[in-house]
């Protein structure tokens, strides 16, 4: 048997070559990015991702890994490319602070970057959001929602539009944006 050191040894070896391939890997995504900037290109290849997903895949199973690590693994590694390859590129984020320091600067902007409210919660909401607190409900929920909130949504609608409506078929996002990507995501996928 193997001594503990020794493998702990072998193990950050191995993870010390990765972190090298990896600033590699980074490397040759910043190229990319570049060349696809000057060609006016997106960033993103869903074709290419799904190609290299289905690679992933198969070499998963020839080699014994657990395919869904291996995924896992490729998606850190796709976001990191995009995030790479999108330096240069402005986001919501980027436009909003560029707005609010106009703003600073006395000029009028109309918010339309960000779903940031130029007015304060009423009251009701400032109680509410006491007796939650108030409740314990300071942590992370379900991501669809949670299921009291979801099933008295469901009884809502079902009753305001004749329809009959489970907690189920309900998903509370924390915004119209995150609401939207789901919608396509979901409505994409099921076109594969």
């Amino acid at each position: 048997m193997a001594d503990i050191n020794e493998l702990r040894n072998k193990m950050d070896a191995v993870t010390l070559e990765m972190i090298n391939l990896l600033k590699t890997r980074t490397n040759i995504a910043k190229e990319i990015g570049e060349i696809k900037k000057n060609i006016g290109k997106e960033v993103t290849d869903e074709e290419r991702e799904d190609a290299l997903r289905g690679k992933i895949i198969q070499v998963s199973k020839e080699i014994g890994l657990d395919e869904t690590l291996a995924s896992k693994f490729l998606n850190f590694l796709l976001n990191e490319s995009i995030k790479v390859q999108s330096v240069n590129k402005q986001s919501h984020i980027s436009i909003f602070l560029k707005a609010k320091a106009l703003e600073q600067n006395g000029e009028k902007i109309i918010h339309m970057e960000v779903g940031e409210p130029d007015f304060s919660p009423p009251d009701i909401v400032k109680k509410s959001l006491s007796e939650v607190y108030d409740k314990g409900f300071m942590k992370y929920g379900e991501a669809k929602g949670m299921p009291i909130f979801r099933e008295a949504l469901a009884k809502y609608v079902s009753k305001k539009f004749s329809v009959n409506i489970i907690h189920e078929n309900i998903i509370v996002s924390p915004g119209a944006r995150f609401s939207i990507f789901f919608s396509y995501y979901h409505f994409i996928k099921s076109r594969r």
